[in-house]
Order: C-alpha cells, then structure tokens, then sequence
C-alpha cells in the first residue's frame, strides 16, 4: 500500500548578525554560522526571522541567485525537490554529488543537470541551453560535494554568475563547508544576497511529523504523540529532535516493531549506538 509523503511547514530563517567577542576584538556574526553538529545547529533561535518555505519561493526573483544553507539532514535536498514540483516555472534540478570528471568540459553548469535524466526531460535541458525557456529556475543541490582541490568551485561560480543573468539559480549547501570552504571561492566571482538557513522544526512540528511517520510505518498514532511528549522531556535528545533525519532515526530505535512499546535512548550515545545498529 502507498502513502503520501510526510509534510511539514518548513521555516527558512534569515538570522541577525550577533556581536560577540573574542580575544578582546569585537566581530559581527550570525549566530547560525558557528556550529554544525552541535544542540545549536538544530534548535531554532530567537533573533532568527522565520519565513514559510512556500512563501519565500512564490516571493522569488526571476533571475539572480538564491542560496539555502543548513546541517546535514535538514531536509535541502527535500526541498528543493518540493520547489522543483510546484514552482510554475521551468525548473531543473541537478546535484554536484553525482558530477564524474569534468575538468575539460566547457560547461560545468549544465553537466551537473545532464548527470541525472531520470529527474527532467532532455528537451527541457536543450531549451535552457538554447536560451528558449522564459524565466527558467536552475536548482544546483549539495554544493558541499564539490572537490575544492580543483578547479569546481571556481569554474561553477563562474557559470552561476553568468546563469543568473537571465535565469534564477537556486544553490544548497551545509553551513560548514560552505562557510570554510566556498565561501570566499564563490564571492571572489559573484555576489550572493544574504543567504536563507534551514531552520529545524518546533515540538509541535515534531510531533507532527511522528503522527505521520506513525501512518506511514504503521504505528499507533496514540504511541507517536506520547513519543513526542518523551522526547520533549529528554535533555539528551529534544535538540536533535529538530533535525528532521536525526528525528527518523529517533523514532526507528525507540519504538520497538512488534510491540510498539517506546525504549528511549538513555543517552546521546546510546541513540548513536542503536541507530548504527538499526541502520546496518
């Protein structure tokens, strides 16, 4: 039997920057740019404006570019498939982690949308290369998958900036390596307007998301609710409990298959442990 996918309100957050000191000097950051793989990458914060992820796509420009950071498992590369489906304009999504060696192709932009025919019709791709599609939308997904010891970065910035100019291109990437990495590899050839963060759910939102999770896997709706309500009261696990993977992973090794009794993890290492196990 098939079922719908799971769907929550997914919140893009712009984050203030932050003042904080170091060493004596002042610098101004946004608080979202320090961690990753930590309780502050998950629990969304209080200065961060929030925006439905539906709104900021009905809101986007015809052309220029559009960047979408977060932590791994947040639920980017859910998202831009979402825009893909229900964006009302020509859209054509491609992912850096399926690119092979393209040193000495010329264009590195379109190749990363070639790689995958299964998700768009080649015509649409002739179009777009011909310069007949009006207002397309390119999705560049998983920026973070690009070599950054060769000539990648620089050479798709580079097809970015001159994409922009008559079309909209949408990127992704985690925080991190974004923010280590490609940063300054992408500023030095194009300017990208502050960038839109993936925010993690809220306890209601979880919640929401394991009544569904429950439909699907066909759990009790009645044990997904008192799993919430457990997660919320563990210290251990309510911040990872945002992050829509770690979530999953949660739900797969607290409720036990034949019973659905709920056995939460004691602590973080334990749930690390027993989702290794559960996932080999």
């Amino acid at each position: 039997m098939s079922h719908p996918p799971i769907r929550l309100p997914r919140w893009l957050g712009t984050p203030s920057p932050k003042t904080r000191s170091r060493d004596g000097e002042r610098e101004d950051k946004p608080a979202f740019l320090i961690y990753e793989w930590d309780e502050h990458s998950f629990a969304p914060k209080p200065q961060e404006s929030r925006q439905r992820a539906e709104d900021v796509m009905r809101r986007l420009p015809e052309r220029g570019v559009v960047l979408i950071l977060g932590v791994p498992g947040q639920g980017k590369s859910t998202l831009l498939k979402e825009w893909q489906k229900n964006l009302e304009r020509p859209t054509l999504l491609g992912e850096c982690g399926l690119l092979t060696e393209l040193e000495n192709r010329a264009d590195i932009l379109l190749e990363i949308l070639r790689q995958d025919s299964r998700r768009k019709p080649r015509q649409l791709i002739e179009q777009l290369e011909q310069g007949k599609l009006e207002k397309p939308v390119i999705l560049i997904d998983a920026l973070d998958e690009l070599r950054t010891h060769n000539r990648w970065p620089s050479r798709l910035a580079q097809a970015v900036k001159e994409a922009s100019e008559s079309a909209l291109v949408v990127l992704s990437c985690r925080t991190h390596v974004w923010n280590s990495q490609l940063e300054n590899l992408f500023n030095k050839e194009l300017s990208i307007p502050q960038p839109y963060t993936l925010l993690g759910f809220t306890a209601l939102e979880q919640e929401d998301y394991l009544v569904q999770w429950a439909e699907v896997n066909e759990k009790p709706k009645a044990t997904a609710k008192e799993l919430a309500k457990n997660i919320k009261g563990n210290a251990q696990l309510k911040s990872l409990a945002a992050n829509a993977l770690l979530l999953d992973l949660i739900a797969r090794v607290a409720l036990d298959d034949t019973t659905h009794a709920i056995r939460l993890p004691a602590s973080r290492a334990d749930f690390y442990d027993r989702a290794v196990e559960n996932l080999w």
